[in-house]
């Protein structure tokens, strides 16, 4: 493996223990605000796999989630008015991030805002522009992300699931990574892996390949035309 990555993967220990521990006050009271209501989690690139995992998490609140692109976004926008809209960002600079953002500030859904790993992004600047908006922002210790933008992701996943999971004794994913191309399956078990390696949880996980099943994993319970198999 090439130093440049190598020296990005020597980092995620220490953006996991930092994750941990930085304060995440504003974000828990920014999410509150969408619980239990219809909520679209936006990421593009890598950040696509922590919306994935937002909505997983955000569904145990009862309510129906979506994972989209910002392009994707667009063929909501009719329909924001009743629902939250959260975006994730490692940069804030991404431009289809900040053009879906704008647009979805002028639909006026119930709740806007986000969580970026940059600060004094110009995502930043975006969301301050609208007085009901408000978009979280941490200045990740790695720094800028390499090729492999695997702290960003890291920080994005564990910080969400520290808001919205708070430690629960179980938590149950079904089919997480459906919709997931093979990288961003592989970055999403590697940040399940992470947090069951460090978290007092049982994992439930359901998957139909066994691809897709991470490392942490130590039982299975197979099933074929719904009886079990060895």
């Amino acid at each position: 493996m090439g130093k440049p990555y190598r020296n990005e993967l020597n980092l995620l220990q220490h953006t996991l223990d930092w994750s941990q521990s930085v304060g995440i006050d504003q974000l828990i009271a920014h999410i509150k605000k969408s619980q239990g209501r219809p909520l679209f989690s936006v990421g593009s690139g890598g950040s696509l796999a922590a919306a994935h995992f937002q909505a997983l998490l955000h569904q145990q609140s009862g309510a129906i989630t979506r994972a989209v692109t910002p392009i994707e976004l667009y063929g909501c926008m009719n329909t924001l008015c009743e629902a939250g809209v959260f975006f994730l960002s490692a940069g804030g600079s991404n431009p289809d991030v900040l053009s879906a953002y704008r647009q979805a500030a002028l639909n006026e859904p119930r709740s806007l805002g986000g969580l970026c790993v940059s600060l004094d992004s110009p995502l930043k600047s975006l969301a301050e522009q609208f007085q009901f908006s408000k978009l979280i922002d941490f200045d990740l210790p790695a720094g800028k992300d390499g090729f492999l933008a695997t702290n960003s992701l890291l920080a994005l996943m564990v910080l969400l699931a520290r808001a919205l999971v708070k430690n629960p004794p179980l938590l149950i994913l079904d089919e997480p990574c459906q919709g997931l191309d093979e990288e961003q399956s592989e970055y999403f078990k590697t940040v399940i892996d992470q947090l069951c390696s460090h978290f007092d949880t049982t994992l439930l996980y359901v998957s139909h390949y066994e691809k897709d099943i991470p490392a942490c994993v130590s039982r299975y319970l197979k099933l074929a035309k719904g009886r079990q198999v060895n």
